[in-house]
């Protein structure tokens, strides 16, 4: 996404090589961009930094401060919006603190950098229209847009594997003392229909709002607050509904969803550790139900 805010030559050189990987953290407006000659002296610490590891480059996102510290104001008496700057990742701190339940790979460690010089080429306002230089519909969808539907997609293949993983377990497995397999349980065969159905219906959801929105940017249409967060709601619905499924099938396959040569274990605490993540919050249906009664939501979408 940074890409189209930056002039090509600098764009080549951060992301020009196919392999390459580009890693960033959340806003942190306590994160201070000083205006100095020719960019920025910054400094700041920012948190989930996911794919890291594999990274050359790092974006961070603060606040633009004159030479003296303050922030820097506009017209309305407000602070600037966020201003976002690429470096090294050489040139950065990373502080080892991914040490969690599940998504381990991700490498979601912190990073800081102090009082590092950023040219003004390195810099931009994401999401500015002024500062976009390419007017392709991908770069016409926000960050928050992208995030949701990559965290639904992620969910739900999650889910999607160990439900298959489980049907075939099902016909197999007789749980302890029992005579029959769990494929010839009325509450398995009930729990499994219904679980391919939400895993089908989340899918579409997901798939049909992002149809909408990408024609609406084809076409040049700015999106509305209606449509972002309906698109909140249908990826964070979709992660609600695949962890029902990965419920199911954690319980109904009893001792053979805790050991990790088992294809579930793994699976159960990627997709728990995702739904503590912005995208699931119970907040995205506040936002969709505050619109649907005539409230404006204050919720960033």
């Amino acid at each position: 996404m940074s890409s189209a805010y930056v002039i090509p030559e600098i764009a080549h050189t951060i992301i020009g090589d196919r392999r390459a990987v580009l890693a960033s953290g959340p806003n942190n407006e306590k994160a201070t961009m000083v205006v100095c000659d020719g960019g920025y002296r910054v400094t700041g610490e920012w948190g989930f930094a996911s794919g890291h590891k594999h990274a050359a480059w790092l974006c961070g996102h603060g606040t633009i401060c004159t030479p003296g510290g303050a922030p820097r104001l506009g017209s309305d008496g407000k602070p600037l919006q966020l201003l976002t700057v690429l470096f090294p990742k050489s040139s950065a701190k990373i502080i080892d603190v991914w040490n969690v339940m599940g998504l381990k790979g991700t490498g979601s460690d912190s990073y800081s950098v102090k009082d590092l010089f950023v040219p003004v080429d390195y810099s931009f306002t994401r999401e500015a229209d002024a500062d976009r230089r390419e007017q392709g519909p991908l770069y016409r969808f926000s960050i928050f847009n992208v995030f949701g539907v990559g965290f639904a997609g992620v969910a739900l293949g999650l889910a999607r594997r160990a439900l298959d993983e489980f049907i075939k377990l099902g016909v197999t497995k007789k749980p302890y003392a029992a005579t029959a397999r769990l494929c010839d349980n009325n509450v398995v065969q009930s729990q499994v229909g219904l679980s391919e159905a939400r895993l089908q219906s989340s899918r579409t959801h997901v798939i049909e709002t992002f149809r909408k929105l990408y024609r609406a940017a084809a076409q040049g249409v700015r999106f509305t607050q209606e449509m972002r967060i309906a698109n909140r709601a249908a990826t964070c619905y979709a992660i609600h509904q695949a962890r029902e499924v990965m419920n199911f099938v954690h319980h109904a396959a009893g001792a053979n969803s805790i050991f990790e040569s088992n294809p579930f274990e793994q699976r159960f605490r990627d997709l728990h550790t995702m739904t503590q993540q912005g995208q699931a919050a119970f907040a995205n249906f506040e936002a969709l139900g505050q619109t649907l009664m005539g409230q404006t939501s204050t919720r960033q979408t």
